[in-house]
C-alpha cells in the first residue's frame, strides 16, 4: 500500500496537469518564436527541453489521474503500484532512444521510421497497461459490492 504524501490522488492529478501546461507553454513559445535566440527566454526553453520526457509522460498520466479521481482508492492504489515502476521505465527507455537515435543531431529517414512506432509502442503500452489494469480492478470491485454476501 503506498502511503506516500505525494501519491494522493489530487497530488498526482494536480502535478500531472502543471507538467502538462508547461509542455504546452514550451511548445507555444517554441512554435511561434517568441523567444528570440540568445534571449533569456531561449535560454530558459532550451534548458527545460531535456525534461521532454517527462513532459511527454504527464500528457499521459493526466487522463488516466483523472479516470481514477472518482473511482475507489483501492483502484488509484493498483494503478500507482504500476506507474511507481512504470513511469521511470518510460522515461529511461525514451532517454536510450534518444541517445541511440539523437545521437549526431536529428535522425536520418530510416531512424526516423524506426522512432515513431518505438515511441509509440512505449508510450502506448503504458497507457493501455494503465486501463488495463484501471478496468481490472475497477470491475473486480463492481463484482465484489454485488455479490450477494454484501447485501
Amino acid at each position: 500500500m503506498l502511503n506516500m504524501k505525494f501519491s494522493t490522488k489530487k497530488a498526482i492529478l494536480f502535478l500531472s496537469l502543471i507538467i502538462t501546461l508547461i509542455l504546452i507553454i514550451i511548445i507555444i513559445l517554441e512554435a511561434t518564436n517568441l523567444c528570440d535566440r540568445g534571449t533569456r527566454c531561449d535560454d530558459m526553453v532550451d534548458s527545460i527541453n531535456f525534461l521532454t520526457p517527462i513532459f511527454m509522460l504527464a500528457i499521459t498520466v493526466l487522463p488516466l489521474s483523472i479516470l481514477t479521481y472518482k473511482m475507489h482508492d483501492e483502484v488509484f492504489e493498483y494503478w500507482t503500484r504500476f506507474a511507481v515502476w512504470g513511469v521511470p521505465a518510460v522515461i529511461i527507455a525514451h532517454i536510450l532512444m534518444y541517445v541511440v537515435f539523437y545521437r549526431n543531431g536529428s535522425p536520418d529517414v530510416f531512424e526516423k521510421i524506426v522512432v515513431v512506432p518505438l515511441f509509440i509502442l512505449i508510450y502506448g503500452s503504458f497507457a493501455l497497461i494503465s486501463l488495463w489494469r484501471i478496468i481490472t480492478k475497477w470491475r473486480e470491485l463492481k463484482k465484489r459490492e454485488n455479490s450477494p454476501t454484501n447485501g
